[in-house]
């Protein structure tokens, strides 16, 4: 469970996550960590919709991403934080975002959850 975010979208997938999980999610929000890698995928546009809610969260490195493939149900699985509540209207461009992300190896999104941490997880089937 994240220490800082209050929300995470989780995004499943039908592949293990830790091959593409920071440029996916710069592709579905142009948010990169610390460390720069999905800069390429990067749309300015997209990041400033989303830049004042975007959460980072320290990898076991402590580099400071907006994104883990680890912390969802199984390794294919997607969460990238945030600091408040998305709005709908990003949830649906983040929907619409990734089944534009090509992979060359089969990849599918297979659904999202939106998730709010208190004492406890919940989860919303989005």
């Amino acid at each position: 469970m994240p220490t800082n975010a209050k929300f995470g979208v989780l995004i499943k997938t039908n592949q293990y996550a830790g091959n593409f999980e920071r440029e996916l999610c710069a592709h579905v929000t142009g948010c990169i960590g610390e460390c720069g890698v999905g800069h390429e995928y990067v749309d300015e546009k997209i990041k400033k919709i989303f830049s004042n809610i975007i959460g980072n969260e320290a990898d076991d490195a402590g580099c400071y991403r907006p994104v883990n493939g680890e912390l969802g149900v199984n390794s294919n699985d997607v969460l990238i934080y945030f600091d408040s509540k998305p709005t709908l209207k990003q949830i649906e461009l983040i929907k619409e975002r990734s089944k534009t992300f090509v992979r060359e190896d089969g990849f599918k999104i297979k659904g999202f959850e939106l998730i709010a941490y208190k004492n406890s997880q919940s989860k919303i089937k989005i």
